[in-house]
């Protein structure tokens, strides 16, 4: 599943800093200013975060690779929750996990598509590596 989001993020966040609107770039930002309170529950930073990454697919302007972020990321919805769940110190996990939004936002909104993917690369791989059993 890592792989296959990494790789399908990884397109999104290209398509996104290559045509991301005004519009979109002001509902991403919305997202990461909700995702800063530092008082958000971790149910709701999840939610935010999945709408984040789905706004990034919608923005890069091709339906299906949007639709399948979509489904992808309501098929992780549980997962992630526990993975959350299982993370002793919440308060520094969700400051790295947004700082890696603000660095994919910031590649996106420069208009820079390599960096975005490899912002996007890192956040998924890192935050995976963090939570995994064997970690």
């Amino acid at each position: 599943m890592v792989e296959a989001r990494v790789i399908l993020e990884r397109a999104s966040a290209r398509l996104a800093a290559a045509s991301a609107s005004a519009d979109d770039l002001a509902h991403m930002r919305v997202l990461l200013e909700q995702m800063d309170d530092p008082q958000l529950p971790r149910e709701e930073f999840n939610d935010l975060d999945t709408d984040f990454h789905v706004a990034i697919a919608q923005a890069g302007g091709n339906r299906l690779v949007a639709d399948l972020t979509g489904a992808m990321r309501t098929s992780l919805r549980h997962p992630l929750l526990d993975a959350f769940s299982r993370i002793d110190d919440w308060p520094p996990a969700a400051e790295v996990l947004r700082c890696g939004h603000h660095a994919i936002y910031d590649a996106i909104a420069a208009r820079d598509p390599d960096t975005a993917e490899k912002h996007t690369e890192s956040h998924i791989r890192g935050f995976w590596a963090a939570v995994s059993p064997a970690a």
